[in-house]
């Protein structure tokens, strides 16, 4: 959130378009749009659907109106019963679908296609178009869901604006059920990324002076790391771990931890 937060009002004319797959019930989908991105959020399961579109919904009108018991079907590690039956309400705003601004699609992620392109604003020549694809791909604990983490990799590439952002925040439990996959270790999906046509931020050759950028192995013009990402604090975009909770009783005795892996890449080779 912090990047594009920062990256906010980069683009000038249209809204810059951020693809969100793997949204689960939305909440990081519909903050990004909050920020005045273009916002598409897909997920495959019905039932993070149903919950999505009840609370986007004309019935969900006011903030805490609706209550339930999330905890009391899980029994393990609960400290009372008081605990193990206590109420929450939701939800704390009142989302609502703005036409343009965040779309909420149900599907396979590898069966979706990129945006059109759109009229190039800075193009004085009437109807004439820049190309298509997400300006921002944003995963959050995604990647791992892969049957096969490579067909993963270049698909969001493919989604991909010549010089777009992937930004990724996520463990490797890799979940593929009963589908065989092979089990990178993060050495390994990183070389992946490399191959598949990205190149990672604050790494010396990934360029940064925005969207669009899009040129194999920007780091040789004598700029600083600082002035390559755009002007970013480079602590901000660099690969990093970052300590996660997950689904988290705060009052139980166990909590589910990750120590996440955090990077932003840049599509640097338009096509494979």
């Amino acid at each position: 959130m912090a990047e594009l937060a920062l990256r906010k009002g980069e683009r000038k004319g249209r809204k810059p378009r951020v693809f969100v797959p793997g949204c689960g019930l939305g909440r990081l989908a519909w903050e990004v749009s909050e920020l005045g991105y273009d916002t598409t959020a897909l997920d495959f399961s019905s039932y993070a659907s149903l919950a999505l579109r009840f609370l986007l919904s004309s019935s969900t009108h006011t903030r805490n109106q609706h209550a339930m018991q999330p905890f009391a079907y899980y029994l393990p590690h609960q400290r009372s019963n008081a605990n193990l039956f206590r109420t929450v309400r939701i939800p704390d705003v009142v989302p609502r679908e703005e036409p343009g601004s965040f779309t909420f699609l149900q599907g396979d992620f590898l069966k979706h296609r990129p945006p059109p392109p759109s009229p190039s604003p800075n193009s004085k020549e009437k109807g004439k178009e820049g190309k298509g694809g997400y300006d921002y791909i944003v995963t959050l604990f995604f990647l791992d869901t892969a049957a096969d983490v490579f067909t993963y990799l270049s698909h969001i590439h493919s989604l991909l604006a010549p010089g777009g952002l992937w930004i990724n925040l996520g463990p490797l439990l890799w979940t593929s059920g009963y589908t065989a996959c092979p089990a990178l270790s993060l050495e390994e999906v990183l070389e992946a990324v490399k191959r598949s046509g990205f190149a990672l931020l604050g790494e010396g050759d990934a360029g940064g002076n925005g969207v669009g950028g899009g040129k194999r192995g920007g780091g040789g013009n004598g700029k600083s790391g600082k002035e390559l990402l755009g002007g970013l604090p480079l602590d901000l975009v660099k690969r990093r771990p970052i300590q996660c909770g997950y689904t988290a009783d705060k009052h139980a005795m166990m909590s589910y931890e990750y120590h996440a892996e955090f990077w932003v890449a840049r599509k640097v080779v338009d096509s494979l």
